[in-house]
C-alpha cells in the first residue's frame, strides 16, 4: 500500500512545496540506513518488555483509584480529569486548546471520533519538558489524553505542540479502528499536527543522512520505546519527514488511505 502511494503520479498535490519536500525526501531516505549501537540479549529484552507491561498495568490500577478524587471539567468533546491543586483556569484552557484541535486535526484527516475524549492533566512535567520527548512507550494507548501540567502558568507554543501531538493519537486510533498503526505514521502525523506551531530543526536529520546513520524504516514500525534522547529525536524527525513527504506530495487523503487500510486489516507494506 504505502509502495503504490510513493510510487503514484496520479494523486493531487496539497499543503506545501511537494517539490522540495520529494527532494529533501529522497536525499534522506535514498541514503545507506543502519540502525547503531549493540545487539541485546534474548533475556533482557524479555526483562523489558515485562517491566514496561508491569509499570502499565500499575499505572493503570492507581489511575483508577484516583480518578474518583479528581475534579472534572466538561466541553462538547473533551471531559477533563485533574488534581485539586490544578490550576482551573490551565484547566479550562487546556479545554479550549483541545475543542480547536478537535476541530483542525479533524478536518485534516476527514475524521470526527465518536464520543468525548477523556483528558487527565497531572502534575508531571510541564509542557516544554513533553515536547522535547513526548510519551513513546507504547504501555498505555487506550484513547485517554494525559497531559502534563506541573509548572505550566499560561499557555504556550510548546502546550499547543503537545496537545495537537496527543490528540492526534487519538485521532489516529480511531481511524484505524483500535489497531496499532506503524509507530512512524502514528507518531509522524502527531508530529506534523503539532509542528504548525514549532518549527523542526532538520540539521540532525540532514546530519545523519549524510553519515548514513538514519534507522531502517522497518525499526521506525515498531514502538521507540528504549531508545537514547540522540536517538528517539531522530526517530521522530524520521517518521514527520517520511509524513510530512507523503502529505506535501499526495494529500492527507493519501494518508487517510493508509489507515483505513489499517483499520480492514490490510497489509500496507
Amino acid at each position: 500500500m504505502i509502495n503504490s502511494i510513493l510510487k503514484s503520479r496520479d494523486l493531487p498535490r496539497r499543503r506545501g512545496d511537494a517539490e522540495k519536500s520529494e527532494s529533501n525526501y529522497l536525499k534522506v531516505f535514498s541514503m545507506p540506513q543502519r540502525l547503531s549501537g549493540g545487539r541485546i540479549s534474548f533475556a533482557v529484552t524479555s526483562a523489558i518488555i515485562f517491566l514496561l507491561i508491569f509499570v502499565g498495568i500499575s499505572f493503570a490500577e492507581r489511575e483508577a483509584k484516583a480518578e474518583d478524587e479528581f475534579t472534572k471539567g466538561s466541553t462538547s468533546h473533551f471531559t477533563a480529569q485533574f488534581e485539586a491543586k490544578t490550576d482551573k483556569a490551565i484547566a479550562e484552557k487546556i479545554l479550549a486548546l483541545l475543542e480547536q484541535a478537535y476541530s483542525d486535526v479533524n478536518l485534516d484527516l476527514a475524521h470526527f471520533p465518536s464520543g468525548k475524549t477523556i483528558v487527565i492533566l497531572h502534575e508531571g512535567k510541564g509542557s516544554k519538558e513533553a515536547a522535547q520527548r513526548p510519551d513513546c512507550s507504547g504501555v498505555v494507548n487506550d484513547g485517554k489524553i494525559r497531559l502534563p501540567v506541573g509548572g505550566v502558568k499560561d499557555v504556550s507554543a510548546e502546550l499547543k505542540t503537545v496537545i495537537y501531538h496527543e490528540y492526534s493519537h487519538v485521532v489516529v486510533r480511531s481511524m484505524s479502528g483500535g489497531k496499532t498503526a506503524p509507530t512512524w505514521l502514528n507518531e509522524g502525523i502527531a508530529e506534523y499536527e503539532g509542528s504548525r506551531f514549532s518549527e523542526r530543526n532538520m540539521k540532525e536529520l540532514t546530519r545523519a543522512a549524510k553519515k548514513g546513520e538514519l534507522f531502517p524504516v522497518k525499526r521506525l514500525e515498531s514502538p521507540f520505546s528504549g531508545l537514547s534522547d540522540k536517538e528517539l529525536s531522530l526517530a521522530y524527525l524520521q517518521s514527520y519527514s517520511l509524513v510530512k513527504y507523503i502529505i506535501d506530495r499526495f494529500g492527507f487523503h493519501a494518508v487517510r488511505d493508509i489507515l483505513d487500510n489499517i483499520d480492514r486489516g490490510d497489509n500496507i507494506e
